[in-house]
């Protein structure tokens, strides 16, 4: 669409205006048409007017035709990336989301996320997912039915040697995804999603990574355990002992970092702030009476061996056994 450039400049001074501030020179406030204007102007520019020129695909039909090819020619790249910097605007300013509610917009999702041959491109629609999904059940409960559900899950096993960024940004979606949704939840533990993200913890070289991964973990579980019911259940069970050996793994890791010297101080301290967040969980949001027998032997081995009398591992003997204190004498654990 053409627009003249007086026009432009009159609603450049109408926004100027009503964002509080004196342009310069002095405008007239803005008319009713002028504003209308620029709303339909923007709707344009992401596709709601059917107007728009067929040699000027909108944003949204440009994301479906990016998505539905098999290759991407480094020129195409370009695109999609620029493509995708769109859409972030518009999704982080909450508008037009439903339209990725679609099996089209979720099959094009799909390509140009874990199918697709271009790490910067993955990265980039990867990075989409959460603005989609924080806080929106509809999507939460269309994507964990669809195919990219299950493919963001099983690439975790594929992608314990990939780039930390990219990891990091598949765990965020998946997050997203999950978090407060029971349904989702559901599908998540059907599809070995807990094991998995143990896995990351125990595997994955990048340790602010694992560490992402436990933390992730903790959220979910405090999202589940706002509604009572949520936790009666089979799946929320077995997300309480995926937490206790989160802990054992993440703790280990921790040690691990300590043994060997720090190398990275942010990263470390990122590591203890995990560590913190699961101990908080178990010794707070967990009940003994949800973890099974062979997880609490599991977790009361483990912390008679390693640093038995730090205050962690006497808060959480205290979630499952009579005896919880041991005496401390001149305790120097770094984990109090």
């Amino acid at each position: 669409m053409s627009v003249p450039d007086a026009a432009w400049k009159q609603l450049l001074s109408a926004s100027v205006e009503l964002s509080g501030q004196t342009p310069e020179p002095a405008s007239e406030p803005p008319s009713q048409q002028d504003l209308e204007f620029l709303q339909n102007a923007m709707a344009e520019s992401f596709g709601a007017a059917a107007s728009a020129a067929p040699n000027q695909p909108n944003l949204y039909q440009k994301f479906v035709e990016f998505g539905a090819k098999a290759t991407l020619t480094s020129a195409e790249i370009a695109d999609a990336l620029e493509v995708s910097e769109r859409l972030d605007d518009w999704l982080a300013a909450g508008m037009y989301s439903s339209s990725f509610e679609t099996d089209e917009a979720l099959n094009s999702l799909l390509h140009l996320t874990v199918e697709s041959e271009n790490d910067e491109v993955c990265l980039a629609y990867v990075s989409l997912i959460p603005l989609l999904a924080e806080n929106r059940p509809q999507f939460q409960e269309n994507i964990c039915k669809h195919k990219i559900f299950s493919e963001f899950l099983t690439s975790l096993d594929k992608k314990l040697d990939a780039k930390p960024r990219i990891l990091a940004a598949v765990l965020s979606a998946i997050s997203a995804i999950v978090r407060s949704s029971p349904e989702a939840f559901k599908v998540f533990v059907t599809l070995k999603g807990l094991q998995r993200f143990e896995n990351v913890v125990a595997k994955y070289q990048n340790d602010r990574v694992a560490a992402k991964a436990a933390i992730i973990l903790s959220n979910i579980h405090f999202s589940m355990n706002d509604e009572t019911p949520n936790t009666q259940t089979p799946a929320f069970k077995k997300l309480v002992n995926t937490i206790c050996h989160v802990y054992i793994e993440l703790k280990k890791r921790h040690n691990h970092i300590e043994s060997t010297g720090v190398n990275d101080e942010a990263e470390y301290a990122f590591v203890q702030e995990a560590v913190q967040k699961i101990v908080t969980t178990i010794t707070t949001n967990i009940k003994s009476t949800n973890v099974d027998k062979a997880t609490k032997s599991q977790l009361l081995e483990f912390i008679g061996q390693a640093d038995a009398e730090s205050t962690d591992h006497r808060q959480i003997r205290a979630v499952f056994t009579d005896k919880p204190s041991i005496p401390i004498k001149g305790n120097k654990s770094h984990n109090k």
